[in-house]
């Protein structure tokens, strides 16, 4: 145990706080990301990639129709623009 923790447990009276297992944790999670990564892969690797979503577009191009805009004029002068080019 470290002495600063010895000596401040003395003096307190309570138990010194365990050091910090850092290491211990660090690695822990590198795994356990390793583990994920591994099974995220094979996963992907199992289905294999999607044919359908080309077979699709089609479909989905028919449904797209073009943006319509009513005919109207604005006169931008009644609403606060000025013709100075600055704003």
């Amino acid at each position: 145990m470290n002495r600063a923790f010895r000596a401040r447990a003395s003096v307190t009276g309570k138990a010194a706080p365990r050091p910090v297992r850092f290491g211990r944790t660090a690695a822990f999670l590198a795994a356990f990301s390793g583990l994920l990564i591994l099974a995220a892969c094979r996963h992907a690797a199992r289905t294999g990639p999607s044919d359908n979503g080309w077979e699709k577009v089609p479909a989905i191009l028919s449904r797209i129709r073009p943006p319509v805009f009513p005919e109207r004029t604005f006169n931008i002068a009644a609403f606060g623009a000025a013709g100075d080019g600055l704003t």
